[in-house]
């Protein structure tokens, strides 16, 4: 079963993501900021990342560069979630995709993660 590292700051979007990608199969773990998704990483390789930008402690941009640092992580695909981007900035993060807050539902993120992790 593929697993979905799910980071931001606010609890109900983190709630919401469990949901959805539970609906489909999908093990998530949710964390609340940088460093606790940067322990996560190193205890456990997720197949996918939401990640927010913007949270205390380790930002979501610092998150970006220590997995692209790393060779065991670079690959890691990850989606933008972020009030605080557009989706033109992707390539900018070298992630697969920028989704804003508040921009989008259940279907398109369902829709994302799936193209993401190669499900049909």
């Amino acid at each position: 079963m593929s697993y979905v590292l799910i980071v931001d700051d606010e609890p109900e979007i983190t709630h919401l993501l469990e949901v959805t990608l539970n609906n489909i199969n999908l093990r998530t773990v949710a964390v609340h900021d940088g460093d606790d998704a940067l322990a996560e990483i190193e205890h456990d390789l997720p197949s996918l990342i939401l990640l927010d930008l913007m949270m205390p402690r380790v930002s979501g941009f610092k998150v970006l560069e220590r997995l692209h640092q790393d060779a065991r992580t670079k690959n890691i695909p990850v989606i933008v979630i972020s009030a605080y981007a557009s989706p033109q900035e992707a390539t900018d993060l070298r992630a697969r995709q920028v989704m804003p807050k508040g921009k989008f539902g259940t279907l398109e993120i369902r829709e994302a993660v799936r193209a993401a992790l190669g499900m049909a």
